[in-house]
């Protein structure tokens, strides 16, 4: 078991500071440049299919974590949107602050739409758990998945389909991940090393070119090719750039204690970073001028925080689900 969160752990932690990295610097480029680092909210839906789609969870268990998540929304939703508030001079009232929690705001809370896009799938888990661990077929049901997401927004906030493919990237992670661990019972019990190494050039090949030509498509591609098109391609190339970097990033499994708490505390950075990296722009914004230096403050500000919020028992529930 130790082997197996090292790497997720790794994958986790890369992903969270990619987050962290567009979020802090996304606003200055107008192209296409930082979707680079957009790269960790797909890997980490990716790592998310993988460990909750593994086995089958009671329904009592799904019900108590989908509770649990409308009330870390509601209560980061009143956390986050009231300093933003304050942040902009904006007049204080329950029912603007209720207004921009509802609609999870632009600046305000709109990160919080990942807490949301997790309370869909946890409603379908069941099913699709159900489904690929008695012997379904997996290449069908992603080739389901893939087509679907595709497909125009059903329900705003709580659609797990329409929404920039995040449950294809949920199943495909897990279908991923699940055919690069090789089980093997060794000296230590559950013992897990992950395969794919001797294709490991070609993968980066594939992502590298995959990578390329979704900049490509995006800033050179003709507007009549666009206009018949619109983002699918795109859409399939980005999808294969973060699938085969997933499949690198699967095959390191070194292991540093500061990554790992990175990688086990990724829902508290998470939550915390919103209002941290917009109070930093707000009252200290020469700190925008310091690149990427920028968002690594922001990074060890989370850290600190969550060390010392998982110290004390109230504010551990608020970092975790």
């Amino acid at each position: 078991m130790e082997e197996r969160l090292n790497f997720l752990d790794n994958i986790k932690a890369i992903s969270i500071f990619g987050i962290i990295i567009y979020h802090c610097l996304y606003k200055y480029d107008t192209g296409t440049t930082w979707s680079n680092f957009y790269m960790g909210v797909p890997l980490f839906f990716a790592v998310n299919g993988y460990l909750m789609l593994r086995k089958e969870r009671e329904l009592k268990t799904i019900m108590r974590k989908n509770i649990k998540i409308v009330l870390l929304v509601l209560v980061w939703g009143v956390i986050c949107t009231s300093a933003c508030m304050v942040y902009k001079n904006d007049s204080f009232s329950i029912i603007n602050l209720g207004q921009h929690i509802i609609k999870l705001d632009l600046y305000y809370c709109n990160y919080l739409w990942f807490l949301c896009i997790l309370i869909g799938l946890n409603c379908i888990n069941p099913f699709i758990s159900k489904y690929v661990n008695n012997g379904g077929n997996i290449l069908y049901l992603t080739i389901i998945v893939c087509l679907t997401s595709f497909m125009g927004p059903l329900i705003s906030h709580f659609n797990v389909i329409g929404r920039c493919c995040w449950l294809f990237y949920y199943i495909g992670g897990y279908c991923l991940v699940s055919s690069l661990i090789d089980v093997k019972r060794c000296e230590s019990p559950n013992k897990i090393v992950c395969g794919g190494g001797k294709n490991r050039n070609i993968t980066l090949l594939i992502f590298i070119l995959g990578l390329s030509l979704y900049h490509v498509y995006a800033n050179y591609a003709p507007s009549i090719i666009i206009k018949a098109f619109k983002t699918a391609p795109s859409n399939i190339l980005y999808a294969v750039a973060v699938m085969s970097l997933l499949s690198l990033l699967c095959q390191s499994n070194f292991k540093n204690q500061y990554i790992s708490f990175v990688g086990r505390n990724t829902l508290g950075i998470y939550l915390l970073q919103g209002p941290i990296y917009k109070g930093l722009e707000a009252y200290v914004p020469q700190i925008m001028n310091l690149g990427f230096a920028y968002p690594v403050i922001v990074l060890l500000l989370c850290c600190i925080l969550c060390k010392m919020m998982r110290h004390w028992m109230p504010t551990k529930y608020l970092i975790s689900i």
